[in-house]
Formats: structure tokens, C-alpha cells, sequence
């Protein structure tokens, strides 16, 4: 399977609420990655993805069989797993992601076919969409991890975000999880940061506002990594597409265009 490929989300899937391992988020990511978001879907198209594929998409050196469980666990959880919308909390929903799913244990293989009720946030993405590469989250560690890089992936034009704890605990569907600021911050947060920075194509940090002395919000800000200080040991960064990587996308970003291409155009246009 080629390294180059590109998961393409609504911006209202990354902005709803769920809970997934990372290996069930690998799953499902590595499947929407096949999908070409301009075109039409259906719930009876498949897509397969194998254990030997993924770990090449890790670009892992150890081969470990834990993959294959990993990927069993996975398929066993993800026909239960929902995702929930709320609309200023005058309407609450939830879906499916995946109307079947299939594991062969022998060939370490999965076969899966999205929700009928999902296709609408992968395919035929015309506005309002987030597109990454998945290379840039195979190796994290933690799903909160994937979550937030995608959040800050999301508002990468303007290279900073403040998410209010409520609503950074509802995203990443917490429940009654890390109630302390600071253990949200070392269990959440910090792991998360720490991944985004070893693994993908951007660097964050963030800081805290209070209201009194009170923590209400977590402010982030991020960037694309210089070329020169990509890491030797993230095989997966490849400095020498940096003009051309994908790394989200905005309510005025065109189907297909880059960051670096967005930006430019804007600038172009201001004058």
C-alpha cells in the first residue's frame, strides 16, 4: 500500500464526539484514506485493509504480531462504536461508522463497508473538510493523540486554537475521565502533544486562560516543522515534500489544495 495516502473528514465528523482506540482509529483511517472524497459512495463498496499494511504504513521495523491482535480487536469493537452530534444542544444523535465489518484471521485481514449514514461526512466533500496525510498519525500512541491533531490540523491557516475544557472533554468523549485539570493535562493532553511532535509534520504547544482561578480553556498553537529540523528517527516526515503536503483545510480552501498553496492564494489576493 502506496504512503501517500491522504484521509479526507468533514469538518463535522472531526468536530462530533467519539471515543476510539488508536487501532481502531488506525482501521477506520487507513480505509477512509482509499476513499476519494469528490466522488459518490455507497454502503455496499468495501475496502481492505491487512495487518502487513499497516505496519508498512507505520513504517514499523518490528514486526510484531500484536498487530494482528490489535486488528482483531479492533473489528470486534467498531460495529458497537457511535458517533455523537449535538446542534446547541436543541438536537442529540448518534450513528454508526460501519454497517459490516469482517476479520480473517488467517490472512491478518479486515473488510469493511462504512454506515450509510457516515458516507455523507467522506464523500463528495465540496466545503467545509480537513485532509492529512495518514503517515503523519500511524505511529502515535495514543488516540487522543489523533484527535487532537486533527482538531489543530483543522484551523492550520491560522496556526492557533482555544478549545474550552467543557468542550475539549466532550470531543474526545471523557465522560467522567481525568476531572482534574492537571490530570486532563498529564493523561490527555501532554501524551497527545508529545506524539504530534515526534510524529507528524507539526510542532504545538499550549497554555491555559483562566477565569479567576479557574482553567476554562486550553490555547494551542502550532506550525508546519521546518524542513531542516525534521527528526532522523520520524521515518515517516519527508522534508522534501514540504511544499506540496497536505495539512487541512478551511471554509474557503479549494477540493485538492494545499496549505502552502492556500496561503499563497490568500496573500495574492489581499493585494
Amino acid at each position: 500500500m502506496e504512503k501517500d495516502l491522504v484521509v479526507v473528514k468533514s469538518n463535522d465528523i472531526i468536530n462530533a464526539s467519539y471515543r476510539l482506540s488508536v487501532s481502531e482509529q488506525r482501521l477506520l483511517l487507513a480505509c477512509i484514506s482509499q476513499i476519494d472524497s469528490t466522488k459518490s459512495l455507497s454502503d455496499q463498496d468495501t475496502f481492505v485493509i491487512t495487518a502487513s499494511e499497516i505496519l508498512d504504513l507505520m513504517g514499523a521495523d518490528n514486526k510484531s504480531r500484536a498487530i494482528y491482535r490489535d486488528l482483531k480487536d479492533a473489528t470486534d469493537r467498531l460495529w458497537d462504536r457511535t458517533i455523537s452530534f449535538s446542534d446547541n444542544d436543541k438536537h442529540y444523535g448518534k450513528l454508526r461508522w460501519v454497517n459490516r465489518i469482517d476479520y480473517y484471521e488467517k490472512e491478518g485481514k479486515v473488510i469493511l463497508r462504512f454506515s450509510q449514514d457516515i458516507i455523507e461526512y467522506l464523500s463528495e466533500l465540496k466545503g467545509s473538510f480537513t485532509k492529512y496525510k495518514f503517515q503523519y498519525i500511524a505511529n502515535f500512541k495514543s488516540a487522543y493523540s489523533i484527535r487532537l491533531y486533527e482538531l489543530l490540523v483543522q484551523w492550520m491557516s491560522k496556526g492557533e486554537r482555544e478549545i474550552a475544557v467543557s468542550e475539549i472533554r466532550g470531543l474526545l468523549d471523557l465522560g467522567e475521565k481525568y476531572q482534574s485539570i492537571a490530570e486532563l493535562k498529564r493523561r490527555v493532553l501532554d501524551v497527545a502533544v508529545k506524539d504530534v511532535n515526534k510524529y507528524s509534520n507539526i510542532r504545538c504547544s499550549y497554555g491555559q486562560r483562566k477565569l479567576g482561578r479557574k482553567v476554562v480553556a486550553f490555547q494551542f498553537k502550532f506550525k508546519l516543522k521546518d524542513p531542516s529540523s525534521a527528526s532522523g528517527k520520524n521515518k515517516n516526515y519527508d522534508a522534501s515534500k514540504i511544499g506540496r503536503l497536505v495539512t487541512g483545510s478551511t471554509q474557503d480552501a479549494r477540493p485538492g489544495e494545499t496549505m502552502i498553496e492556500y496561503l499563497a492564494r490568500k496573500k495574492r489576493d489581499k493585494k
